[in-house]
């Protein structure tokens, strides 16, 4: 089983998805998942707002071979086409589980990473 990475914005205010996006990535580690949370936008960003043990991936390369990348719904139109575009495999509260040999375009009209590019 390859990681699972969840995409997150690096806002350290009180946000009701960004601890939920943490407490996925703690409980499927605690059920023997590899999984973290990336911070795309502030690769050394860690939340202060609330205690957590979720690991913390550092690095913008992910592998299309072996991870599974999730997206807020707030990025899915600019992250997951670029999903696509790298043949990652991804999913979204727009999109789920959207396989990139599976799409019948080159980019996805509903929803926009290598490296992954945060969305300003």
């Amino acid at each position: 089983m390859g990681r699972i990475v969840y995409l997150c914005n690096a806002d350290d205010k009180p946000v009701g998805g960004i601890k939920v996006i943490y407490r996925h990535a703690e409980l499927l580690t605690s059920l023997g998942a590899d999984a973290c949370v990336l911070h795309p936008d502030n690769l050394d960003f860690s939340c202060t707002w609330f205690d957590h043990h979720a690991r913390l991936l550092r690095s913008r390369d992910l592998h299309p071979e072996s991870d599974f990348i999730i997206i807020p719904e707030i990025w899915a139109g600019s992250i997951g086409p670029q999903c696509i575009d790298q043949r990652l495999r991804f999913a979204s509260s727009c999109r789920m589980a959207i396989p990139p040999t599976h799409c019948l375009s080159s980019r996805c009209p509903t929803c926009s990473i290598g490296s992954i590019t945060p969305p300003i």
